[in-house]
């Protein structure tokens, strides 16, 4: 079997992903907000979605490009569409693959401080960052991700008419 272009291996792996993103963002629209199960699925929503985007091969002699290497303002055209992708970027960097400290804040109180037989503690308060505040936009979610599936998929059907 020919080893498949490097390219042309990136972009199937991301039409994968986009589609599975599809998949998440529809079945989240099945459940309540505050269920565990609609925030699992907006969460693997966004990794996948963010997944092509994002350095993936490591080796020097990878079988895949790294990234997808797209015009991404182009594929989305709207202003607010690429606003929605970076944002969307964004938020799998810092809190859903990585737990950046500015969103998830905490504090602390002193000890209690009384008699000597009393017990002394540190108390603590804080607030974990939580997908359903970010309040997603689930249409223009759907309408980004559809975008760059199907220029992934156009791509695909390019370069096969390309080998033919």
């Amino acid at each position: 079997m020919p080893t498949p272009d490097p390219t042309l291996l990136r972009v199937h792996i991301s039409s994968r992903d986009f589609k599975r993103a599809l998949d998440f963002i529809r079945k989240a629209r099945e459940h309540v907000e505050n269920t565990i199960e609609h925030e699992a699925l907006l969460e693997g929503a966004v990794l996948r979605y963010a997944r092509p985007f994002s350095p993936n091969e490591k080796a020097a002699k990878a079988k895949a490009d790294s990234s997808l290497m797209i015009d991404i303002a182009a594929v989305l055209g709207e202003v607010t569409d690429f606003e929605l992708h970076q944002r969307i970027i964004k938020l799998r960097n810092k809190v859903i693959a990585h737990s950046e400290s500015e969103h998830y804040p905490m504090s602390t109180f002193p000890s209690f401080i009384g008699g000597p037989d009393d017990i002394r503690s540190l108390g603590f308060q804080s607030r974990s960052w939580h997908v359903v505040n970010e309040r997603l936009d689930l249409d223009a979610f759907e309408r980004i991700t559809k975008a760059m599936h199907l220029k992934c998929l156009n791509m695909l059907v390019d370069a096969t008419r390309m080998r033919a």
